[in-house]
This record gives structure tokens, C-alpha cells and sequence, in this order.
């Protein structure tokens, strides 16, 4: 069996614009990573995360801790994910503003 994971929680702290097309953001993750596998434990030396919207990418990659699972472990990870002036697409602005204005971030 392979490996799972799932988003348990996102929190987003910023997620805002500055000069044309800059994008700033904070966003904490939460994932459950699962090995349903039952003879054999996993070793994870390199994880990386991060965050995208609407198929663009807001935050910069992100290097999870190494870590072993055994068999059928199931491990809480969390992140910090951080874009500071990262460039976009300028209709991503106003995207972004119109899901924030309708209290939805898809």
C-alpha cells in the first residue's frame, strides 16, 4: 500500500498584495501522513511544501524535517509556508478579492 497524506488544517495569517503583482503570504499547514503499509516502515529524508492557488504558486518551497514512519504509522506534520513579494499573474488579484469579498479561498 502507498503512502497517504492529508491536509488536516490550513490557517492563513496574510495573503495580500503589494506593488503590481507582488503577492505576500503566511499560511500554517497541518498534514497527516499515513503508512498503511504493514511490513515495512518508511524513512523521509526530503519533503517540501507549498501552497498554490489557483494553479499559481503563493509561498516558496518549504523542507519538512526528515523523519521514519513504521508500519502502518500514522505522523502530524506541520509547516510554515511564506512568500514575501512573490510575482503573479495580475488577474490573481482580483481573484483573490473577489473569494475573499464571498468568505471562500478554493
Amino acid at each position: 500500500a502507498k503512502p497517504q497524506f492529508v491536509l488536516q488544517q490550513v490557517d492563513i495569517y496574510q495573503l495580500n498584495f503589494s506593488f503590481p503583482h507582488l503577492l505576500n503570504s503566511s499560511i500554517e499547514i497541518t498534514l497527516e501522513a499515513r503508512n498503511p503499509n504493514q511490513k515495512v516502515g518508511i524513512y523521509y529524508d526530503e519533503l517540501r511544501a507549498y501552497a498554490s492557488y489557483k494553479g499559481q504558486q503563493i509561498t516558496v518551497e518549504t523542507l519538512i524535517p526528515p523523519f521514519y514512519q513504521g508500519q502502518q504509522g500514522t505522523d502530524l506534520l506541520s509547516a510554515s509556508l511564506v512568500g514575501i513579494g512573490l510575482p503573479v499573474a495580475p488577474s490573481l488579484g482580483y481573484e483573490v478579492d473577489q473569494d475573499q469579498a464571498n468568505g471562500k479561498m478554493l
